[in-house]
């Protein structure tokens, strides 16, 4: 028996005949009027009232939060310190500059001469010149080399430590001894300047080393014992620091110290947030 096409049928394509077939329902209506009945009248509606959370409050034994009482001392997000001093703070370009410029110029001195000569008469000139220059160069380069460290003095124990480690080389580095002091640290007694306070330090030195019989070159070690800052109670940003020193000689510890000091040194908090030594000059 053949097909014949019925007049209402739609091509199998079309997937709204499906649906067309099925009976139609009213939509269910809104449990609540979306607008109100009578235009006059504004609903309104109550909300339960919500307790807000309470907030707990921290009071320092001085009356203040103790973010309030930190926030006198403690560094912003640049590090800086704004109730401080203003006084020369310590840099890596201050420290190591000089010592970088003097390694490159020799080097290029050093290149130089060695071009000069560079002919097959004079190439063993040249080579003398090579080896010197070099020599010179590498010693030139040694404050750079143990100085690669930096100091980080987050706290006035740090602080004394750095400055006195700063001697234990065969090299003292003076130069960052002397940034790592404030203005009435660079200003003393023995010295006013960083030629006289490296003359002072130098002799020092010399005068551990004569007592314990060791060459020149031998260097000396710092040994501190019974470390602790004190707060100053006026001073917000100042420090006593007390400790004891013992000075021995690489090499020969076994033998004891050949020095004993007992310190009391005041340390001060630069514009940084690191500290700096308002005195460091051991007793005579």
């Amino acid at each position: 028996m053949g097909l014949t096409d019925r007049p209402n049928d739609k091509p199998a394509s079309d997937a709204r005949a499906l649906w067309d077939d099925l009976p139609k329902q009213d939509s269910p209506q809104a449990s609540w009027p979306i607008r109100p009945t009578d235009p006059g009248k504004v609903e309104s509606i109550d909300l339960a009232p919500v307790d807000s959370p309470k907030v707990r409050k921290s009071i320092s034994d001085f009356g203040e939060t103790p973010r309030g009482s930190r926030a006198r001392i403690a560094p912003d997000r640049s590090g800086r310190i704004e109730s401080a001093r203003d006084f020369p703070l310590w840099s890596r370009a201050k420290e190591s500059g000089p010592h970088l410029f003097r390694v490159l110029l020799t080097a290029g001195i050093t290149l130089i001469l060695a071009w000069i000569f560079a002919d097959w008469n004079t190439i063993h000139i040249s080579g003398w010149i090579t080896g010197i220059g070099t020599i010179v160069s590498l010693i030139l380069a040694y404050p750079l080399v143990v100085g690669l460290e930096r100091p980080l003095r987050s706290s006035p124990e740090r602080a004394v430590r750095d400055f006195l480690e700063a001697l234990e080389h065969h090299g003292p580095l003076y130069s960052r001894m002397w940034l790592l002091l404030t203005p009435e640290g660079q200003n003393t007694a023995h010295y006013s300047e960083f030629s006289g306070f490296r003359r002072y330090w130098k002799g020092r030195i010399d005068e551990w080393r004569h007592r314990g019989d060791a060459w020149t070159g031998t260097p000396v070690v710092m040994s501190i014992d019974s470390l602790r800052a004190n707060p100053d109670p006026s001073e917000p940003l100042i420090r006593h620091v007390k400790f004891d020193l013992a000075v021995s000689l690489r090499g020969r510890r076994s033998a004891g110290p050949v020095a004993r000091y007992t310190m009391n040194w005041t340390t001060e908090r630069g514009r940084d947030g690191q500290w700096y030594l308002r005195e460091a000059d051991p007793p005579e």
